[in-house]
């Protein structure tokens, strides 16, 4: 674990920032805020998991002083939970009341698990994992035969929208789990074949991203790469603290005391208009940094300054070999490359001014469009 007590107690008095990732294929991540000024992020290979917390009203009871659970489930729930039963007789929206129901109950839950995963032994864990892959009925029909599993998400949603093969939606639904949480189990244990965190990804959430998504994960959220290559941007942080699918350190006992428990959604950003040649992708909660996308086509050339004060990460999406890129901070400081290739990282320092030609000619040369995607502040 990258943290001692000294760090611990920097993290403390910090204000949280945000941390975006740039994915070009599939991979998995997630998002919240920590408003306690405590963050947690990640590497590649760290455990992600949906944050989520709740409050509970101590002091609500019902009209004749009984705790409203009680009169919910009879089972004399303590106070801290009393207000995850209200009382629909007394509310104008039963519908609203019924989710929040099952928020509260979905993050009580939540919260009960990662606590009983993160302190148990980890040879405990694995025992658990190895009895899923060994006697579980299912994932042996998917090992054996998982082409029955498969249904595009496309597909899957155009069925339900239009509420077509109605009488197997259900079971097609279950299905497409099924095979995500599977397929996404035999990946993960063919490189952490002994590591406890793969119970992770029974309780959390997969998100599929395409080709130059770009989400944003609040502080406090715990994420993991599974597949893919991605630019991550974040601010300054001495403190990253792992939790399982690592080779690393793992610290579960911070782990659980820096993760925000609050209800995460996955904020995928959008795109924002800067001229013909950069889209930009913004949210109000970065205040920090921002990402950009630069696409140019055949026959052109652009020169841009990222930034005035802070380097620029970039990685380059889409490229062909007459691709040019040269830097010119001053007339003593030059530099440039030809052989631009796909996956290619590139730093820039402040204030240089920076030339990308596209002479794609042919076929030959390779893609037409020239795309690279670039983190700064």
């Amino acid at each position: 674990m990258d943290n001692n007590n000294d760090q611990l107690d920097k993290q403390k008095k910090k204000t949280s920032k945000g941390t975006t990732t740039t994915t070009t294929t599939n991979n998995n991540n997630n998002n919240n805020n920590n408003n306690n000024n405590n963050s947690c992020s990640s590497s590649n290979s760290s455990a992600m998991i949906k944050g989520i917390h709740c409050e509970y009203d101590k002091k609500k009871t019902d009209d004749d002083g009984t705790k409203v659970c009680e009169k919910e489930c009879a089972t004399g729930c303590s106070n801290e939970y009393t207000n995850v039963y209200d009382n629909l007789n007394k509310q104008n929206d039963p519908y609203f009341i019924s989710r929040k129901k099952i928020k509260a109950f979905y993050e009580h839950m939540y919260k009960f698990l990662i606590y009983r995963i993160l302190l148990v032994e980890n040879d405990t864990l694995n025992e658990c994992v190895t009895s899923i892959i060994e006697k579980n009925e299912k994932y042996q029909s998917f090992i054996n035969d998982d082409e029955t599993f498969k249904k595009k998400t496309e597909k899957l949603y155009a069925d339900i929208c239009k509420k077509k093969n109605y009488e197997n939606l259900c079971k097609e639904t279950e299905n497409f789990i099924i095979h995500s949480i599977f397929e996404l189990l035999k990946n993960v244990s063919m490189y952490y074949a002994n590591d406890g965190g793969r119970i992770f990804l029974f309780i959390l959430q997969l998100i599929n991203l395409n080709d130059g998504d770009v989400v944003y994960i609040k502080p406090g959220v715990i994420h993991s790469y599974i597949s893919g290559h991605c630019l991550e941007c974040m601010t300054n942080s001495d403190l990253v603290i792992r939790g399982g699918l690592t080779n690393k350190e793992i610290d579960k006992l911070n782990f659980i005391k820096y993760v925000n428990y609050k209800n995460n959604y996955p904020i995928i950003l959008e795109k924002e208009f800067i001229n013909y040649n950069i889209m930009s992708y913004s949210y109000h909660r970065m205040k920090h940094f921002k990402i950009l996308c630069i696409t140019i086509r055949p026959g052109e050339v652009i020169n841009y300054v990222f930034s005035e004060k802070s380097f620029t990460s970039c990685i380059v999406l889409s490229t062909n070999r007459k691709v040019k890129i040269k830097g010119k901070k001053n007339d003593k400081k030059k530099a440039s490359i030809k052989n631009v290739r796909k996956g290619m990282i590139l730093f820039i320092a402040p204030s240089v001014m920076v030339t990308i030609s596209n002479l794609y000619a042919n076929p030959e040369d390779g893609n037409k469009e020239f795309v690279i995607y670039c983190a700064t502040s």
